[in-house]
């Protein structure tokens, strides 16, 4: 992926296989093509939408592409690597409590797990312990703990706290 910063100009791509956001530094998905490689936007949420929807992409990767569209295209191998690295991201970047900060780049502003965020990366880990893609011993303690986290979201009247606002990016939950 090529990011021109010159107002008015369209991205282009060396490869449709161009992992776009996808941040090295971090094993995750940064926020925005300009901030890969800082630790600016390391959003849990933006991560979770991510990575579910490439656990799932991935079950459509079954056979080997023989079309002539694209130059290179990734295999189901490649893309469980992909989560692999990501889940082994994540074990280093939880919250004291067991769920993930909103930044997982910078989690001391907000040292509590953001819900919505916790919520889709414990779905991503749940589905590769289930799938047999991550090692169970490994991610199932951590996705006991973050269900912990997330049930104790839930109010008795059944209200969700603890979410961050929509259109805000990385940020403490209210």
């Amino acid at each position: 992926y090529v990011y021109d910063h010159r107002e008015g100009a369209v991205p282009s791509w060396r490869s449709r296989r161009g992992l776009l956001l996808w941040d090295e530094s971090f094993g995750l998905f940064q926020h925005a093509p300009e901030t890969i490689g800082t630790t600016d936007a390391v959003w849990a949420r933006g991560n979770g939408w991510a990575l579910v929807a490439l656990a799932r992409a991935a079950d459509a990767l079954d056979a080997p592409y023989t079309g002539n569209r694209y130059d290179q295209v990734i295999t189901r191998e490649e893309m469980r690597d992909l989560l692999r690295t990501a889940a082994a991201s994540l074990l280093d970047r939880r919250t004291p409590d067991g769920g993930w900060p909103s930044h997982l780049s910078q989690p001391d502003p907000c040292p509590v797990a953001e819900t919505s965020g916790t919520a889709l990366l414990t779905f991503f880990l749940t589905r590769g312990v289930n799938e047999g893609w991550l090692e169970r011993d490994v991610y199932e303690p951590v996705v006991m703990q973050a269900m912990s986290v997330l049930m104790r979201r839930v109010d008795a009247e059944g209200v969700v706290r603890g979410i961050q606002p929509p259109d805000t990016g990385p940020g403490c939950g209210s």
